[in-house]
C-alpha cells in the first residue's frame, strides 16, 4: 500500500527526529505577534531574532557586542 505524503506527514517527522536529537520544538501559531508567547514581530519575520541573538551570545561568550549585533545584521540582511 502507498503511503500518501501530506505537508504535515513531513513536518511531523521532522519535528519527531529534531526532538530525537535533542530540539526543542514549539507550535508555530503560539510565536506568532498575537499568539501565547510571541516571538515574532509579524508573520512575515522567518528568524525568530531574539532566540538568535541568545545563541550566539551563548556560543561566542568572548565576542563584544559590536561583533554579535554585525553577526545579527548579516544574517537577517544577506547580501544579493
Amino acid at each position: 500500500m502507498a503511503t500518501h505524503l501530506t505537508e504535515s506527514t513531513i513536518e511531523q517527522f521532522a519535528l519527531e527526529e529534531l526532538r530525537a536529537l535533542g530540539w526543542e520544538t514549539a507550535f508555530g501559531p503560539d510565536l506568532a505577534p498575537d499568539g501565547t508567547r510571541p516571538e515574532r514581530e509579524s508573520y512575515g519575520d522567518v528568524v525568530l531574532k531574539g532566540r538568535l541573538r541568545e545563541a550566539l551570545e551563548r556560543i561566542n561568550p568572548d565576542i563584544p557586542e559590536e561583533g554579535i549585533e554585525e553577526a545579527l545584521r548579516k544574517v537577517l540582511n544577506p547580501e544579493a
